[in-house]
């Protein structure tokens, strides 16, 4: 079967799922990569292994049906056995024809240093399009496709818990110990402290992009929605403005900034370091808040939004004032402490990528010894995995010294918190899983060669983006958007040369996720229902505010990947 109608019934299975079924994107992501790998013979995950693998032979590298030393040191082939492979008789193309053994190849050395090449019987010779594969790595293809399908999905499953696993769980910890202590509500105080009534606006953006990035979407809407609330009814104005402000700040880091779930899968398909991805998102989604408060700015001044509670129910409003006032007057624990775990993974993970960019591992001071025992402090303290735990770590000192704690055991808020991580560990494990199946389907390798050469970085640039807005405009959720977009356009980017670094890739697909929210997205209904706007309004200043920075997030990437493309 096709690789392409393969992919397309994989996503006919998702969507069908989420969208009719009313699945749980887990059942509905784990149903697809079931569908796909059935689809995918074991021909076809052969063709594609041999692919990335295989050396393959040109006319010019014959003489008299061997390999000429010259095309051996051109594939740089090194000495030892070879599998010979050739495409059926009637099989024009590489990427769709069965390849079938005809013999094996030895290549080793004579004494005086020249190749020799022999082939194990002589009623053959190498012939144009020949492709030779070590031995070694023949077995392991045989191996890998001679599994069942539940072993392929299964693999993929447990390839991506290993790689995100850890880091969902740690900030989960982190964004719960945030929430129970008050560090949340901390942080908030001191942006709009900082900045004053007449700019308490900005600072929403400032604090919902930096709770964003261990917490939630939802859950910092609705910390932040009660103080927009009180707001509005000190000032008597601007509702429209504050609501939003809480919006574009929370919405980016959720889509650009690892650790949240989307980012940080799309992050380990396309094989980026995380503490490039992290500068990069955090670079492009301050961009994009930028431009959504400027956007925010503007609807406000054009339209004037009287929430629902203010219409139909005064009293429960006033005492909804009163009981958020109370909260806010609970101690709060110290701004620095606050902050802490927020920002320590942040440098932890920068630090790393820029000691390694820069080449400082190998340099310091003049004793070889420190030098050697600095580099070592600083890659193991930048490793993903330990720069989260050192968070969660310090989130848990936070909430034992936080004077709002409500005296239960550290460990029952532990528990709580990975109770809400499991779920979100669930999906991007599957969604991983339905990327490992996409891959075996060689997917990439058809759609790259039809793609024409000139132009084809910039092009699936775009390809990223505008699935992902296809997707997420389908069935809502921008990660399941996310997970899903970079299973289909991921191979393609590891299959082929970009013109750019990946981290592109990894923006354009975050960006991606924001445009076209509308009422299949659950974000939707919490903006809708918490602010007290009706669905009409919610769609003339929501969905078009998100929209606005996911496109004004692209250009700044198509900008970025023309004029720095970051590869040498």
């Amino acid at each position: 079967m096709p690789p392409l109608l393969i992919l397309f019934i994989g996503m006919i299975v998702v969507l069908t799922g989420i969208v009719f079924f009313r699945w749980h994107a887990f059942l509905s992501l784990i149903a697809a990569a079931l569908a796909i790998a059935l689809l995918t013979s074991p021909a076809t995950m052969m063709r594609h292994e041999i692919r990335q693998v295989a050396a393959v032979v040109d006319a010019d590298d014959l003489d008299a049906g061997s390999l000429s030393s010259e095309a051996i040191d051109a594939m740089q082939l090194s000495p030892g056995s070879y599998q010979v492979l050739r495409a059926n008789a009637g099989m024009n193309s590489a990427a769709s024809a069965d390849l079938t053994p005809v013999g094996v190849m030895q290549l080793g050395l004579a004494n005086s240093g020249a190749t020799i090449v022999s082939l194990d019987s002589d009623s053959f010779d190498l012939e144009p399009g020949d492709q030779l594969v070590p031995n070694q790595d023949w077995q392991k293809i045989s191996a890998f496709a001679s599994r069942s399908v539940g072993a392929r999905v299964a693999d993929g499953f447990g390839d991506t818990c290993r790689k995100i696993g850890i880091l969902i769980a740690m900030a989960a910890i982190i964004g719960h110990c945030l929430l129970v202590s008050g560090g949340a509500q901390r942080i908030i105080d001191a942006a709009c402290s900082l900045l004053g009534d007449s700019r308490t606006s900005i600072g929403f953006v400032i604090s919902g992009f930096v709770l964003a990035i261990p917490v939630y979407f939802d859950t910092v809407f609705y910390l932040m929605i009660p103080l927009a609330k009180a707001l509005y009814r000190r000032t008597g104005k601007n509702y429209l403005l504050y609501v939003m402000s809480v919006v574009v700040g929370a919405t980016m880091a959720h889509s650009m900034v690892p650790p949240t779930p989307g980012p940080l899968l799309v992050a380990s398909e396309l094989n980026i370091d995380l503490g490039i991805a992290l500068k990069a998102g955090l670079a492009v989604g301050v961009i994009c808040a930028v431009v959504g408060y400027l956007y925010a700015l503007a609807i406000n001044r054009r339209w004037t939004v009287i929430p629902e509670f203010e219409l139909t129910s005064p009293q429960a409003s006033s005492a909804e004032n009163a009981a958020g006032e109370a909260i806010l007057s609970q101690p709060l624990p110290p701004l620095w402490l606050s902050l802490l775990p927020v920002l320590l993974p942040l440098v932890l993970l920068a630090s790393g990528a820029d000691w390694q960019a820069l080449g400082l591992a190998s340099q310091g001071s003049d004793s070889p010894g420190e030098a050697s025992w600095t580099a070592t402090a600083i890659a193991f303290a930048s490793d993903k995995n330990i720069a989260l735990t050192l968070s969660a770590a310090v989130a848990l000192v936070l909430l034992a010294w936080s004077p709002r704690r409500d005296g239960a055991p550290l460990a029952s808020h532990v528990q709580t918190a990975l109770s809400e991580a499991g779920s979100i560990i669930l999906i991007t494990a599957a969604g991983g899983a339905l990327g490992q199946v996409i891959r075996e389907t060689g997917i990439a390798d058809v759609l790259v060669d039809e793609m024409p050469h000139q132009g084809s970085g910039l092009m699936i640039l775009c390809v990223g983006f505008f699935v992902t807005v296809l997707i997420r405009f389908v069935q809502g959720s921008a990660t399941v958007a996310m997970i899903t977009s970079v299973a289909i356009v991921g191979p393609m980017a590891t299959t082929m040369t970009l013109p750019f670094h990946p981290v592109y890739l990894f923006l354009a697909i975050g960006c991606g996720s924001k445009p076209l929210p509308w009422m299949n997205d659950s974000g939707f209904w919490v903006i809708g229902r918490l602010s007290g706007m009706t669905p009409k309004e919610t769609l003339k200043t929501f969905s078009t505010t998100l929209t606005v920075m996911g496109v004004a997030g692209f250009v700044v990437t198509l900008i970025g990947a023309t004029l720095w493309p970051m590869v040498q």
